[in-house]
């Protein structure tokens, strides 16, 4: 159910984290949208609901930090 999806993104208070926090719906979410990129071999936008998207939510896990609104995926050619 939707509802009951949580996948957020979030930086540390000092910058140098990333913290990914996600129930098995918000997981499989973001799961879906990394096999998207690697299989369009693209890339893929995830964005809360403030951002006209539904993959992410929007309700920060973290005490502090800063929650991130959209979060692009891109696939990198190498060589």
């Amino acid at each position: 159910m939707e509802d009951n999806k949580i996948l957020t993104f979030e930086l540390s208070d000092d910058g140098d984290e990333l913290h990914v926090f996600g129930n098995q719906e918000g997981l499989e979410e973001l799961l879906h949208s990394i096999n998207s990129v690697l299989k369009s071999r693209d890339h893929d936008h995830l964005m809360t609901p403030e951002w006209a998207g539904q993959e992410l939510t929007s309700e920060p896990m973290l005490g502090g930090g800063t929650l991130l609104n959209h979060v692009k995926i891109h696939f990198v050619k190498y060589p």
